[in-house]
């Protein structure tokens, strides 16, 4: 299988898996805190998002890209 090939794989089924995840009670908490945060920075301070490998951070910071560009 070529490189092109594997990546559009991957791909494929990265785009099935984010439709089957089921978000943590949790997400949407951490949801509204991020974008009240973008919305009404406390003192212009910067929001780090931080936790451990495979706790959602990405799938967090691209449903929040999401949510403000709407």
């Amino acid at each position: 299988m070529e490189n092109t090939e594997h990546i559009r794989v991957a791909q494929k089924a990265r785009a099935a898996l984010d439709g089957a995840l089921v978000k943590h009670p949790r997400f949407t908490e951490a949801l509204q805190k991020i974008e009240s945060a973008i919305i009404f920075p406390p003192d212009g301070r910067l929001v780090c998002v931080v936790g451990p490998t495979g706790v959602g951070k990405s799938k967090l910071l691209r449903t929040v890209k999401t949510s403000v560009n709407r």
